[in-house]
């Protein structure tokens, strides 16, 4: 097994796949006022999906670099056709990703705690 599969004793598995969350008071003995271990949990939550969603976005806009790269340097017919089908692919990736992290965005429902 490796180990950032692992389960901690005490965690709890994250819903996307993610590494396991600790419910833990704030301040590490007693949980102060308006402040929610649940909603800290959701926050890490959220914030691990956004850092995910930019990784991805970055990986993606690296591949879009190279491929304009080779398109431009390439005179082969077909490998302009097959780099130019990549590079669409990498855009509609790019596409969904953004709007991936847009939606994140605008949850922010998790923030919103009655204090």
């Amino acid at each position: 097994m490796i180990p950032e599969e692992e389960s901690p004793p005490g965690g709890e598995a994250d819903a996307d796949g993610g590494l396991p969350l600790l419910l833990l008071p704030c301040d590490g003995g007693s949980v102060r006022k308006g402040c929610d271990p649940l909603a800290q949990t959701q926050r890490s939550k959220l914030q691990h999906r956004r850092a995910r969603i930019n990784q991805q976005i970055n990986k993606e806009m690296r591949m879009r670099a190279g491929a304009e790269n080779l398109f431009r340097a390439t005179n082969n017919h077909k490998v302009k056709e097959t780099v130019a089908l990549e590079l669409s692919y990498v855009n509609s990736n790019l596409q969904l990703l953004k709007e991936e992290l847009e939606e994140l965005n605008s949850c922010m429902d998790v923030y919103q705690n009655d204090r």
